[in-house]
């Protein structure tokens, strides 16, 4: 059963899996086991985030450690949240001080995410904007879901009119040499 469910070529090659709980991003003195520690023993092939970078103390310091964590030709990919333009004060004050949604620092556009994924060093760095795919259907969702779901699903399309974007960003760590 479990061959049927891997992307490994030969069952007896199954792929490494690890997965850790916690704070996705490192800090120095605490976590020394964490998988972006420096002195943490492995490096990775692949990093995966879905629907959680945005919430990071910060998004750019995971993409840094990140980087370094990652093997020569590694890839990193995250399926995120962003602006199609900078956010007024107001709407940023209120989702990282009233809400505690996304931290200021997150609150980037995708252009600058962009940016700096390739300013860390990430090479053929490629973004889409799939807010068509995701949002509708989101929103229908937490409409069924009662009161506060549709109040919730009402702010998830007023952030959206104010561009609020869900992307999928990959970038991949450049080999020697």
């Amino acid at each position: 059963m479990n061959s049927f469910l891997s992307s490994a070529d030969a069952p007896d090659k199954m792929p490494d899996v690890l997965l850790f709980e916690g704070d996705a991003v490192w800090r120095p003195g605490h976590q020394e086991h964490h998988p972006l520690s420096p002195h943490f023993g492995h490096e990775f092939d692949n990093i995966l985030a879905l629907d959680c970078a945005y919430h990071f103390d910060t998004r750019e310091e995971f993409l840094r450690q990140s980087f370094q964590r990652l093997a020569p030709g590694g890839r990193i990919a995250l399926a995120d949240l962003c602006f199609s333009a900078p956010p007024g004060p107001a709407l940023a004050f209120f989702l990282s001080r009233i809400f505690h949604v996304m931290p200021r620092s997150n609150m980037v556009t995708k252009g600058q995410y962009v940016d700096q994924m390739n300013n860390i060093g990430y090479k053929d760095v490629e973004m889409e904007d799939i807010t068509p795919f995701v949002f509708p259907g989101f929103r229908k969702f937490l409409k069924g879901r009662g009161n506060l779901g549709a109040a919730f699903s009402g702010l998830m399309g007023w952030l959206q009119g104010q561009g609020l974007r869900f992307v999928l960003i990959k970038g991949r760590k450049p080999l020697p040499g």
